[in-house]
C-alpha cells in the first residue's frame, strides 16, 4: 500500500469529519473509504498492520483511487504519533466551535452520544483530548488544520486550500461540483434538525438556540476552552438582524426606497442597500410582533424596507380576517412611516400544484390564475391598500412553468394596474445599474450569504470592502420566526470571479 496516496481526516467528534471526508472524496481522483478505521488508536506504532487493513478495505469496497480518504474522529488523540509514522501521508484535522460541538452531542440521538456526552463537562473533556492530539503534532508538515466554520462559510476557498495541500489539481468546475454535492443547504435541509443523522442541522452558531445558561457559564469559566475560543475566533456576540443592519449603516450604505427601486436609482458613489420582507406567515404566536420589530429596527436606523403581503384569502393568513390584516399593515406603517407595502403575488399555486408537470401559458387554468391575480389587487384596494411593486411567492414549483416568478403574463397584468414585478421587471433594471451584487437571505430560518467578502456579516468592515455602486439585497421573512432572537448562519456562497456578474435566481425569491 502506497501511503503517499492516503488522506486521513480526523478532529472533533461532531465537528464535521464526515462532511469534510465526503467533500474531499468528491474530487474525481479521490475515493472514499466508507468505514472508520481507528488505526492510530488500535494499532499504535504498527505501520504494517495499518497498511494491511487499509489495503483490505480498498479491495473490499472496490475503490479505484488513485487517492483515498478515510475519517475517524477517534484517531484524533493519537495523530501526533501517526504523522511521524506515516510522513508521506496527508492528515487533515478539523475543529469547530466547542459550543456547537457540545450541542450536536446533546441534541443527537445516537447511542454513543449518551451518558457523559450529554453533559458539558464530560463531552468537552473528551474533545479536549482530541485537540491535545493535534496540538502535540501541529508543526508536522503533513498535517493541516481546518475550521468547520471556514468550510461552511467559504467552501470553495477552503476546499481549494485542502486540495492544494493534498497535491491534486482542482479548478473551478471541480470546486463547483464538490459544492453542489456537499453544501449543507442540500444535505441538511435548510436548518431543519435531523437529530439521528450525521448531518444533524448544518448551521453555524446553533448554540444560541440550545446552550443553557449554566452550560454557557461552564465554557466562560473553563480556562482551556476560554483560551481555545479566543485563539480561533469564537466569540459570544450572537448574530442578530439588529447588529447586521447596524453594521451596514455604520459602513455608510445608502438605503433604497420603493421609489428608488421603481426608478432603478443606484448611488454610484456608495454601497446601496435594498431591504425587502416577504410576509409569508401571520398566524404564529410571534409573527406579528416579529414583523413589527423588524420595522422598528429599520425605523431607528432611518431605513425604508418594503413589506410584501400575500393575498388576503391566502391559506397562510387563514386565521385572520382581511380587515385584521389591513389593520396590521396600518400598525406597521405607524411604527416605520418610511416603509412601503407591496403584493407578494401568488396567482398560480391554487391552479398549478407544485407536482404538476410544466405547461404553457395557454393552459386553460392560466385564465383563472390571471383572474385571481386581479382579485388579489382588488381585495386590497377595496380596503384602501394600493401597491406599486410586487414580488413572486415561491411554493416549490421551482422553474416549472407557469410559476409566479417568470410567467410574463403576470408582469403584464400587474403593469396594467400600475404595479411593477420585482422578479422580471425591477431586478433586471437594478442589475444593469449596479457594479456588483451581494445578497443576504433568511430562507430556511438561517441566514445565507451570497457574494459577500470574507468576514462577519455583523461587522461594518465587511461592507466597507464592497465597491461603490454595489447593491446589497437583504430578503427577510420575519413572520416565519422571531427576529428578536439570535440567528444561526446557513450557507455562504461566493461565486467565481468569472461569473460574479450574475446572481443565483433563488437569492431573490422566497
Amino acid at each position: 500500500m502506497d501511503m503517499s496516496n492516503m488522506i486521513f481526516v480526523t478532529g472533533f467528534a461532531r465537528g464535521g469529519t464526515t462532511w469534510l471526508r465526503n467533500s474531499i472524496a468528491s474530487h474525481p481522483l479521490i475515493s472514499r473509504i466508507g468505514s472508520e478505521l481507528v488505526l492510530f488508536r488500535d494499532h499504535a506504532g504498527d505501520r504494517s498492520a495499518m497498511e494491511r487493513i487499509i489495503q483490505e478495505k480498498i479491495e473490499q469496497q472496490r475503490l479505484e483511487g488513485p487517492y483515498f480518504v478515510e475519517k475517524s474522529p477517534a484517531n484524533a488523540p493519537h495523530i501526533d504519533m501517526a504523522v511521524k509514522l506515516l510522513p508521506e501521508a496527508k492528515f487533515i484535522f478539523i475543529i469547530r466551535d466547542p459550543r456547537d460541538v457540545f450541542i450536536s452531542h446533546k441534541r443527537g440521538t445516537r447511542q454513543w452520544m449518551g451518558g457523559f456526552n450529554k453533559r458539558v463537562d464530560g463531552c468537552m473533556k473528551k474533545i479536549q483530548r482530541y485537540y491535545e492530539g493535534y496540538s502535540s503534532a501541529q508543526v508536522a508538515p503533513n498535517l493541516m488544520m481546518v475550521r468547520y466554520e471556514d468550510l461552511h462559510q467559504d467552501f470553495h476557498a477552503t476546499m481549494e486550500r485542502i486540495f492544494e495541500f493534498v497535491g491534486v489539481e482542482a479548478g473551478p468546475d471541480i470546486l463547483d461540483e464538490c459544492y453542489e454535492q456537499n453544501n449543507f443547504w442540500n444535505v441538511a435541509s435548510r436548518n431543519i434538525e435531523r437529530r439521528d443523522e450525521a448531518e444533524r442541522k448544518g448551521v453555524v452558531g446553533d448554540w444560541v438556540n440550545f446552550l443553557e445558561p449554566a452550560e454557557a457559564n461552564w465554557f466562560k469559566k473553563n480556562p482551556f476552552w476560554t483560551g481555545f475560543m479566543r485563539q480561533y475566533g469564537y466569540g459570544w456576540e450572537p448574530v442578530t438582524y439588529d447588529r447586521i443592519f447596524h453594521a451596514m449603516i455604520q459602513a455608510g450604505t445608502a438605503t433604497l426606497s420603493e421609489d428608488d427601486l421603481l426608478h432603478a436609482r443606484i448611488d454610484p458613489e456608495r454601497v446601496n442597500l435594498l431591504v425587502t420582507h416577504d410576509i409569508d406567515c401571520l398566524k404564529e404566536r410571534f409573527s406579528q410582533e416579529s414583523i413589527l420589530q423588524a420595522a422598528r429596527i429599520e425605523a431607528n436606523l432611518g431605513m425604508a424596507g418594503i413589506y410584501y403581503f400575500l393575498p388576503l384569502d391566502d391559506r397562510r393568513y387563514a386565521t385572520m380576517q382581511p380587515a385584521k390584516v389591513v389593520d396590521f399593515i396600518h400598525r406597521l406603517k405607524a411604527v416605520s412611516p418610511k416603509l412601503a407595502i407591496g403584493l407578494h403575488l401568488n396567482a398560480t399555486e391554487p391552479f398549478f400544484p407544485a407536482a404538476m408537470e410544466e405547461v404553457g401559458d395557454d393552459h386553460p387554468n392560466m385564465a383563472r390564475a390571471i383572474e385571481y391575480l386581479h382579485k388579489q389587487v382588488d381585495d386590497y384596494e377595496r380596503l384602501g391598500i394600493r401597491f406599486k411593486t410586487a414580488t413572486a411567492h415561491g411554493y416549490g414549483r421551482q422553474r416549472k412553468k407557469p410559476n409566479n416568478q417568470s410567467s410574463p403574463l403576470f408582469a403584464q397584468e400587474l403593469a396594467k394596474r400600475g404595479i411593477a414585478l420585482w422578479n422580471s421587471v425591477l431586478r433586471p433594471q437594478l442589475r444593469d445599474r449596479c457594479c456588483g451584487r451581494v445578497n443576504l437571505s433568511d430562507v430556511g430560518g438561517a441566514i445565507a450569504a451570497f457574494n459577500t467578502p470574507q468576514g462577519s456579516i455583523t461587522d461594518a468592515a465587511l461592507y466597507r470592502k464592497l465597491a461603490p455602486g454595489t447593491l446589497i439585497h437583504v430578503l427577510m421573512h420575519p413572520g416565519n420566526y422571531d427576529v428578536r432572537k439570535p440567528s444561526t448562519l446557513g450557507r455562504r456562497r461566493n461565486q467565481r470571479a468569472d461569473s460574479i456578474s450574475s446572481l443565483e435566481p433563488s437569492a431573490f425569491s422566497s
